[in-house]
């Protein structure tokens, strides 16, 4: 077992600032407009009248940075050999993370012929596929997750005996267990963020009654 994942497991031990990175990623997320409404459907089937579209972030440059910062530091990503990232996910943002940091990053795509729904994604050529199987220590980032099965795609594309992390923006539900096999997934934030916009603007004028805001990282 990596000697990593007790450093990502204990973030304030690492010095990485959990309370005010949780207060800031909902802030650039809210301040970009990144909640939008209308009419969705998910990957996973699933419909909406509420969006949270990172995008958005590409157009406010503080809020940008703010998180570009954020992911920086994290310590599992600090630690990284190589980045990935799932198709039509944060392409750009990983693109950028992965030229600060000095560190390749591969760009996986959808596999022919596949669904969303299915999440089954492929290496562009044989050079991607090398670096990524010679990949110590393999980090995935997204913007926004809701079960995490996209990332768990690119997992797939890996290893089992790697030592694969993940790290999300916004986690808006709850990981699915089976896409936590062979794999420590971390969030900037998560928070409970409702399919309705009725309901999602409900909360906002009642100041977020939420729960405390849970842990940065899986048990």
């Amino acid at each position: 077992m990596s000697d990593l994942i007790p450093v990502c497991a204990d973030l304030e031990k690492a010095g990485f600032d959990s309370q005010r990175t949780t207060e800031e990623t909902w802030e650039a997320f809210l301040s970009a407009g990144a909640f939008k409404e209308g009419e969705f459907a998910f990957a996973s089937g699933v419909q909406s009248t509420l969006k949270v579209d990172a995008e958005m972030l590409y157009r406010h440059r503080r809020q940008f940075d703010v998180l570009l910062g954020h992911f920086a530091t994290f310590p599992c990503i600090k630690d990284a050999d190589l980045l990935l990232d799932p198709p039509e996910g944060w392409r750009d943002f990983m693109t950028i993370l992965g030229y600060e940091l000095k560190i390749p990053v591969i760009h996986p795509r959808r596999a022919p012929g596949s669904k969303k729904s299915e999440y089954k994604f492929e290496f562009r050529n044989e050079e991607d596929a090398e670096i990524a199987l010679s990949a110590k220590r393999p980090r995935i980032g997204e913007d926004v997750g809701t079960t995490m099965g996209s990332v768990f795609g690119v997992r797939q594309l890996l290893r089992a005996d790697q030592d694969v992390h993940s790290l999300v923006a916004l986690l808006r539900g709850e990981v699915n267990p089976i896409y936590s096999i062979d794999i420590t997934h971390h969030w900037l934030l998560k928070k409970d963020i409702p399919l309705e916009k009725e309901e999602f603007n409900r909360r906002m004028r009642e100041g977020w009654p939420d729960p405390p805001e849970a842990p940065l990282s899986e048990d």
